[in-house]
């Protein structure tokens, strides 16, 4: 299915199966990842992704460190970042809503869904988060 694959990164367990049933009950195939290590085997594997979604802020590194790796095999690839932490943290974290997907948690089913068929459509941003 043609621009139908997400990659997932995420390290809580119950947050990233949850997203999988999420996506995969509105048909996309979903990849999913606890941390860089493991989005590096699938990268490397020679699968690529049509959308990243990641979590901000993972146990062994960002969602930017995340996205920048995933960029480096995918340049194109649309990231929606996810996040419960407020706004202020992220920001530390280097992450800006600004021409960026970003899905506060928890988040409902048609959230998660608008915003992946958000960036699926409207492709990756020209510029780098700030």
């Amino acid at each position: 299915q043609e621009g139908r694959s997400v990659l997932i990164v995420e390290d809580d367990d119950g947050v990233r199966s949850v997203a999988i049933r999420i996506l995969e009950s509105a048909g996309y195939i979903v990849h999913a990842a606890r941390d860089g290590a493991g989005v590096r085997d699938y990268l490397t594997a020679g699968s690529s992704p049509d959308v990243l979604l990641t979590d901000c802020v993972l146990e062994r590194e960002t969602g930017r460190d995340v996205d920048a790796l995933v960029r480096e095999y995918h340049p194109d690839v649309g990231t929606v970042f996810m996040s419960g932490y407020t706004d202020d943290v992220l920001l530390r974290q280097g992450i800006s809503a600004d021409g960026w997907e970003f899905l506060p948690k928890p988040f409902s089913p048609d959230a998660l869904i608008e915003a992946v068929e958000r960036v699926r459509s409207e492709g990756r941003p020209s510029s780098n988060p700030s």
